[in-house]
């Protein structure tokens, strides 16, 4: 039996600079672990971007995905 997920779109930012970013995960507390260890190189871990500030819980992937893309 498959377990259902939920998809959660976020916002992370840093605190100095004042810079955001929306992202969509289905694990988020794994995926702010992950910015504040800036386990990838790139636009997050560049700016420091570690600190999150918002999210908001979606049933279907999908849904989320349009979500986050309307808030960036």
């Amino acid at each position: 039996m498959r377990e259902d997920r939920l998809f959660t779109v976020y916002i992370v930012t840093n605190t100095t600079r004042g810079v955001l970013y929306v992202g969509v995960t289905s694990d988020l507390l794994g995926r702010v672990q992950q910015h504040r260890d800036r386990i990838y190189p790139g636009f997050t871990s560049q700016w420091g971007l570690r600190r999150p500030v918002w999210y908001q819980v979606f049933e279907h992937a999908e849904t989320a995905i349009n979500f986050g893309r309307r808030l960036q």
